[in-house]
């Protein structure tokens, strides 16, 4: 099972390195959500042991919150230094990128609707008056595991595409003396 601080951390590196180059807190915390979701919906067991509330402004897992309050609603500008993605099997890489893939491209205020629809586990539960209500694993692991919920792997984008699958290259496209070439590089 891996730690939620190295998902989130996983979520920050990944974040850092792409062109967007910027993870809010809340942002970050929508992903963990969607993950641990997923991940029970996939596998039957949760990706993490900490739990998620039901907050105003969504999910929440309040150690990971707290680690970055800090940061406000400016982007988080740095991982653990101590983290390494290392630290996950594939299964778990392999669903972390799927999040990635499916809801990174989504602005703070879009996860925060996405969460708030009606009939998500979020909103079974949120109570303005009262705090702190944790969202079941079970529940989630039901939501998402609808077929209205289902996250694509990547396998499957690439099924769906209409990128040509290349089993063997043709024997043209080879040429050993280029090899030589490529061997001083080393």
């Amino acid at each position: 099972m891996a730690d939620v601080r190295n998902v989130a951390n996983f979520f920050i590196d990944l974040a850092l390195n792409s062109e967007d180059d910027n993870i809010t807190n809340l942002q970050l915390n929508k992903l963990l959500y969607f993950a641990q979701g997923h991940y029970l919906a996939r596998t039957g067991k949760p990706l993490f042991d900490e739990e998620i509330e039901a907050w105003k402004y969504g999910p929440v897992v309040p150690c990971v919150y707290q680690a970055y309050k800090v940061c406000g609603r400016s982007p988080i500008g740095a991982v653990d230094e101590n983290y390494t993605p290392d630290v996950f099997n594939k299964e778990e890489l392999s669903l972390l990128m799927d999040v990635a893939c499916r809801y990174s491209q989504y602005s703070p205020s879009a996860l925060v609707e996405i969460t708030h629809r009606p009939d998500t586990p979020w909103s079974a539960v949120f109570n303005l008056f009262e705090k702190n209500i944790v969202i079941k694993k079970q529940d989630m692991k039901e939501y998402f595991s609808q077929e209205s919920q289902r996250l694509e792997t990547f396998d499957d984008v690439l099924q769906n595409s209409k990128i040509p699958v290349v089993t063997k290259l043709p024997a043209d496209w080879y040429d050993p003396s280029e090899d030589e070439i490529w061997e001083e590089y080393q």
